[in-house]
């Protein structure tokens, strides 16, 4: 079985959101480029690799990932799926990863999305298999879809924000493919032998 890692992992979304006061919502700030997931594959799509293989990693990966940092003064809390229910640990923001902006938003951002949404954008993957060894070799991230989070939050709407992260992480898992050079093409979910597109 082979742990996929490459420039990182995954790309998986990060916004920094701050405020001024305890009794001020948070704001949208900037966000956390450079997140990424790593990704667990199988090492080859032969019997005893599918068999070995733990698909549960990636959801877990995708649930620990930190996608929103809530900032209050100079303490700030990483938001994950796993520790919403929990105490989160608290760290100072300044100097920290999270702190850098970057000059480049998000596209998404004024566009064809209103300019009060903050769009989060999740990836599932295409991994690319050889023919002859069905040996894994390369994989791409693809765009899986998006969720709108409001430009600013309270602490009582984290659940609800959390199920719509869910919501696109379940997808990442249900689209994401395995293909092989003779065009063959697997459902990573699944891993049924998907119907191809091409007519004869």
């Amino acid at each position: 079985m082979a742990l996929f890692k490459n420039t990182g992992g995954v790309p998986f979304p990060c916004v920094v959101y701050t405020r001024e006061r305890a009794d001020r919502p948070y704001v949208f700030s900037h966000y956390h480029h450079g997140s990424h997931v790593p990704k667990n594959l199988p090492h080859s799509l032969r019997v005893q690799d599918l068999r070995a293989w733990d698909a549960r990693q990636n959801r877990q990966a995708m649930e620990n990932a930190c996608f929103l940092v809530l900032v209050a003064g100079d303490v700030a809390q990483c938001v994950s799926l796993r520790n919403l229910a929990e105490k989160r640990v608290r760290f100072l923001f300044t100097g920290s990863q999270y702190a850098t902006k970057h000059s480049t938003p998000d596209p998404l951002l004024h566009t064809e999305f209103h300019e009060n949404c903050i769009p989060l954008r999740f990836y599932g993957t295409m991994a690319a298999y050889d023919t002859v060894g069905m040996f894994f070799h390369s994989l791409v991230p693809i765009e899986s879809g998006v969720a709108l989070l409001p430009r600013e939050i309270i602490e009582a709407r984290l659940p609800e924000i959390c199920s719509w992260v869910s919501t696109c992480v379940q997808k990442n898992i249900t689209t994401s493919v395995w293909i092989t050079e003779n065009g063959d093409s697997y459902n990573e979910h699944t891993m049924r032998l998907m119907p191809s597109k091409c007519t004869h």
